[in-house]
């Protein structure tokens, strides 16, 4: 009699899994939304940014550069900073809006004697790159600006042509 209650018992426990597994739950089948009509572009908020640059080299001259080529900007990013040996790069991602143009600055440190920055477009061609042998390079000056007709995540990079060390790149923006 034993064996009897427990063999009903294991059969009842295995008919109770069977049912819990093998149940069918019914998914909503997909839904077709109206065909969207054109809509104007809504601006989007843009993030806000404010730096505190720290009282080194690198945010002392960021700070004086932003001053003297970006003073009528809005940081449109926060500060990146990084170390570099000489031929390294590094690569930011540059949020670009159309109805906007930007401004990038980097800084290199005092063992960075040219550090050279680039601009490349969603698609990975070049747009903008810097040729003066400084360690204080600007993208988006004058004729050069940087004024994107199509929204995307831009890359940045930063290489170290000569020297090398402390280092940071910063994207200001018109509002």
């Amino acid at each position: 009699m034993p064996n009897k209650v427990v063999a009903l018992v294991a059969l009842l426990l295995v008919t109770a899994w069977l049912t819990t597994a093998c149940t069918v739950q019914e998914q909503p089948g997909p839904q077709y939304a109206q065909q969207p009509t054109a809509q104007p572009a809504q601006p989007t908020a843009q993030p806000v940014y404010q730096t505190t640059y720290t009282n080194d080299f690198v945010g002392q001259h960021m700070l004086q550069r932003r001053q003297e080529f970006a003073a009528d900007m809005a940081e449109a990013s926060p500060l990146q900073r990084g170390m570099l040996s000489q031929g390294q790069t590094s690569d930011f991602q540059a949020v670009l809006a159309p109805g906007r143009c930007y401004r990038i600055i980097g800084v290199g440190g005092p063992g960075m004697q040219d550090l050279d920055l680039y601009l490349y477009d969603l698609n990975g061609a070049e747009l903008q790159h810097d040729t003066a042998t400084d360690n204080f390079p600007v993208l988006g000056l004058g004729s050069s600006a940087i004024c994107p007709q199509v929204a995307g995540s831009y890359r940045v990079r930063a290489l170290a042509y000569q020297g090398g060390g402390e280092f940071a790149v910063q994207l200001f923006g018109t509002q």
